[in-house]
């Protein structure tokens, strides 16, 4: 998925003026989704790949971080829906 300046479009593999980001659970959301009882496997991540956004391309950590203020509600849909 690619999340750019006018929000969510097609999955693609590269687009110019884009750069990956990658998704991984922190360890409180990994105890979080273990706390359940359901039946089923434990949540490892060490047999889950990252997710990887890609994000209007930045040179700079300060930028990366302006990107993911402006672009988190749209990845924290995509988490949820996943």
């Amino acid at each position: 998925m690619i999340l750019g300046k006018n929000g969510p479009s097609p999955t693609i593999w590269t687009a110019p003026g884009y750069g990956p980001l990658q998704v991984r659970p922190k360890q409180p959301y990994i105890n979080w989704a273990n706390s359940f009882d359901y039946g089923g496997p434990e949540y490892d991540p060490d047999h889950h790949q990252a997710k990887v956004f890609l994000i209007d391309e930045v040179t700079d950590t300060r930028d990366t971080k302006k990107v993911v203020r402006r672009l988190w509600p749209a990845i924290f849909e995509e988490e949820l829906n996943s």
